[in-house]
């Protein structure tokens, strides 16, 4: 999908696969709602009328939304939660701070 051809070099399975490898990855997010089929085929979509159609309506459509939802949720408070697996790294962090260096 960078906008050199049409149709895009890959489908959509595909696609929302990259979708979710790429969140698990970079983000260490697990989609477990579907949001990768929405995602994926509204980006196709997209795609299809901005670059077929020559129609950005869709793409001004989805970014208002955007920042309305961003409206809304800015009044919710932030919860940070931690995992067994934080704990893990933290007290690996303890052990290492503990343990003399050779230098020493």
């Amino acid at each position: 999908l960078d906008g050199s051809t049409y149709p895009p070099k890959i489908d959509l399975l595909d696609f929302e696969d990259a979708i979710t490898i790429y969140m698990e990855e970079e983000f260490s997010i697990t989609l477990e709602d579907g949001s990768e089929k929405q995602i994926s085929q509204d980006i196709f979509r997209m795609y299809q009328d901005c670059f077929q159609k020559g129609d950005p309506t869709l793409c001004r459509q989805l970014v208002e939304k955007a920042a309305q939802a961003s409206q809304q949720i800015a009044s919710y408070p932030v919860t940070i939660q931690t995992t067994e697996h934080d704990d893990e790294d933290d007290d690996m962090e303890d052990v290492a701070a503990a343990v003399p260096s050779e230098q020493e």
